[in-house]
C-alpha cells in the first residue's frame, strides 16, 4: 500500500480550460526547505553566515584567528545597498554585481540580503538566490574564515547575486533589499 503521508494532490487548471491532476511529493527532512513543500513558500536565499554555522567553524588543531588590526578596521568600508530592482529578461543562470566592500584583514563580519517579496509571483527560480563575496584580487568565495585566512590591511571584495530563472512573465522584476557586506 503506497504511503501518501508526504504527498499533496492538486488539480491544475490551464488557460485553455484543461484540468490535470498532479502529485507533489515531499518526503524527508530536506523537503522542509523545498518551496513547493512549505506551508508558505519562500525563495531559498544563501549567503555566508558569520557568527553562526559554517563561516566560523574551526578546523581541528587550527590556530585561533588573529585579532583585527585597528588601522585596517578604520580603513574598512562596508557595502550597503538598501534596494536593488532586478529586471528579468531571459531564462537561465545570471550573476549580477551588487558592489564592493573593503574588509579589515579579510574578515567578514556580515554578509546578508533579503527579498522585498519572499515569493515573487512573476518569476520562478531554480535553486533560489545566492550572495557570493569574493576577493577582487582573485580566489574562492568567502565561505569559511579559516580557509580564507587573515590578510594584511584591508581586502577588497566584490558581492554578487546569482540566480537561475526557470520561468518569468514579460516585464518581470524582483527586488533585493538590505544587502550588507562588512
Amino acid at each position: 500500500m503506497p504511503d501518501f503521508a508526504h504527498r499533496t494532490f492538486l488539480e491544475v487548471a490551464f488557460a485553455d480550460g484543461k484540468v490535470l491532476p498532479i502529485v507533489i511529493s515531499c518526503p524527508g527532512i530536506a523537503a522542509a526547505f523545498d518551496p513547493k513543500c512549505m506551508p508558505e513558500p519562500v525563495v531559498p536565499l544563501a549567503y555566508p553566515r558569520p557568527g553562526s554555522g559554517g563561516y566560523t567553524d574551526t578546523p581541528e588543531n587550527a590556530t585561533p584567528f588573529p585579532s583585527l588590526d585597528p588601522n585596517a578596521v578604520d580603513r574598512a568600508r562596508p557595502l550597503q545597498v538598501p534596494r536593488l530592482v532586478v529586471p528579468i529578461t531571459a531564462l537561465g543562470r545570471r550573476t549580477i554585481v551588487v558592489g564592493t566592500a573593503q574588509l579589515p584583514n579579510g574578515y567578514l563580519a556580515q554578509g546578508d540580503f533579503a527579498l522585498s517579496d519572499p515569493w515573487p509571483s512573476s518569476v520562478l527560480f531554480n535553486d533560489g538566490i545566492r550572495l557570493e563575496i569574493r576577493p577582487t584580487g582573485g580566489g574562492s568565495p568567502l565561505q569559511n574564515l579559516y580557509e580564507h585566512g587573515w590578510h594584511e590591511g584591508v581586502e577588497q571584495v566584490e558581492a554578487t547575486i546569482t540566480f537561475d530563472v526557470a520561468w518569468f512573465e514579460p516585464g518581470a522584476t524582483f527586488t533585493i533589499v538590505n544587502v550588507v557586506v562588512r
